[in-house]
């Protein structure tokens, strides 16, 4: 059997379930997993100090965002703040408030293609 292909990372930040917008999001998010298949961390940034060892970096997400929710970044919550945040490497904001799924799913199929051909794939 073949290896499974690597999938693209994103993560939601939201602000827990008062979130309206957030709330949309997600439903976005899972209708376009149904057809590109993709990891989807959330990352509440409201949760309390201490629920988790990441506080310092709940923090930097919270000032950043607080007034912003929802916000999908491309990569994985434990890549860490400047990895996550684009400051090193691929991440980064992709959009904020709204999902775009039409624009989203082609961005998805890019980035799954770049992981394939990193695993030495064939275009």
């Amino acid at each position: 059997m073949p290896p499974k292909p690597k999938l693209p990372h994103l993560t939601l930040f939201t602000s827990g379930p008062q979130c309206t917008l957030c709330t949309v999001a997600k439903a976005e998010l899972a209708q376009l997993q149904e057809t590109v298949p993709f990891h989807l961390d959330l990352y509440d940034i409201r949760r309390p100090a201490g629920v988790d060892p990441d506080y310092s970096d709940r923090t930097a997400w919270r000032r950043l965002y607080q007034y912003d929710v929802p916000v999908l970044h491309r990569g994985a919550v434990e890549w860490g703040f400047d990895r996550l945040s684009g400051r090193e490497g691929p991440g980064g904001r992709i959009v904020k408030h709204r999902i775009d799924r039409e624009k989203l799913a082609v961005l998805i199929k890019q980035w799954t293609e770049e992981l394939r051909l990193e695993e030495g794939g064939e275009k």
